[in-house]
């Protein structure tokens, strides 16, 4: 039996996707740049909001990126949940972890003041035991520092953890920490990505997810 399981929150737990784009395209839009479409910010996001400028801004200025990360920083943190909602069944999910006395976390390269914002406002008070977003106190995934820190704070060994995610930098987290992974079919990049990534296994629903955790 899993102790302990960790969700990448984009993509994964919830569909950010359309409030990531509204606010990065309305910050390129008030700097003079073009825009992109919603399904192209599927393969732009994963690596942290500084990542996410650099790919959406067609230069390399660094000052012009800096306006950027403001600009876009404080919007969506004001926006961040006009269309955000968590998929289908992962809210159950939880609750069925709970019951099975089964630890959940959600570790996020999202900057953990935007983590924070959602979590209060999409989620119930104490659903997840653990919430960690990109901050100084780690590196960004894949570095597995912060996969670390939540295993150890759960006294949850490797064959213990299961770490659930959308995209290949998720799953090359859970081979760097020698955890079990699930690549979420259902996320921005798709089951191939995930399986080229070597992904343990692949879910297509919040209910396959369930059975391969509880099985």
């Amino acid at each position: 039996m899993y102790k302990l399981c960790v969700f990448d929150m984009d993509g994964t737990f919830v569909n950010s996707i359309g409030d990531i784009a509204d606010a990065m395209n309305r910050s390129l839009v008030a700097m003079g740049y073009k825009t992109y479409p919603e399904e192209d910010y599927c393969r732009m996001v994963g690596d942290g909001m500084r990542v996410l400028c650099e790919r959406a801004l067609p230069n390399d200025d660094k000052d012009e990126l800096e306006k950027l990360i403001s600009l876009y920083k404080e919007d969506y943190l004001n926006n961040c949940c006009v269309r955000t909602a968590p998929y289908d069944g992962m809210v159950d999910l939880i609750y069925d972890l709970k019951r099975n006395g089964i630890k959940s976390a959600i570790l996020s390269n999202k900057p953990h003041e935007q983590v924070m914002e959602i979590s209060e406002k999409i989620f119930e008070k104490d659903l997840f035991d653990e919430i960690i977003g990109n901050s100084d106190r780690f590196p960004t995934k894949p570095a597995p520092d912060s996969l670390y820190y939540i295993m150890d704070k759960y006294n949850a060994m490797n064959n213990e953890t299961v770490y659930i995610g959308d995209s290949d930098v998720d799953m090359i987290l859970g081979k760097k920490a020698g955890v079990y992974t699930i690549g979420a079919a259902w996320g921005f990049r798709g089951e191939q990505e995930l399986l080229n990534a070597g992904a343990d296994d692949i879910a297509h629903n919040a209910e396959e997810l369930c059975s391969l955790i509880l099985k």
